[in-house]
C-alpha cells in the first residue's frame, strides 16, 4: 500500500470507512465476551485442580455446579460455549 505524504489528500478509494454494527456485535461486545470469558474460567480452574489432585472431582465439581444453575444462567454459559467454540475455530481456521 502506497501511502500519501499529505494525509489531506487522500482520494476516495483511499478512504477507509467504518460500517455499523448490528445488535447482536452489540451484544457480543457488552456480554459474549464476558460469558466466554467466565467459561474459560471454570475451565482452566476444573483443569488445574484436577492436575493438581490427580482425580477428576473438580471437573465433577464444576459440572454439579452449573447443572444446578437456573436455566438463565445455564443459557449465558451455554452462548460463552458458543463463544469459545467460534474462537478456537477462528485460530485454527488461520
Amino acid at each position: 500500500m502506497k501511502y500519501p505524504c499529505n494525509y489531506d489528500l487522500l482520494r476516495e478509494e483511499e478512504m477507509v470507512y467504518i460500517a455499523g454494527g448490528s445488535a447482536l456485535d452489540a451484544f457480543n461486545y457488552l456480554f459474549g465476551d464476558w460469558f466466554r470469558d467466565m467459561l474459560l474460567s471454570d475451565i482452566r480452574n476444573a483443569t488445574w485442580g484436577s492436575m493438581q489432585q490427580l482425580n477428576v472431582q473438580p471437573v465433577v465439581d464444576t459440572g454439579k455446579k452449573i447443572a444446578s444453575w437456573a436455566w438463565p444462567a445455564q443459557l449465558a454459559y451455554g452462548y460463552g460455549f458458543y463463544r469459545l467454540a467460534l474462537t478456537v475455530k477462528s485460530f485454527l481456521t488461520q
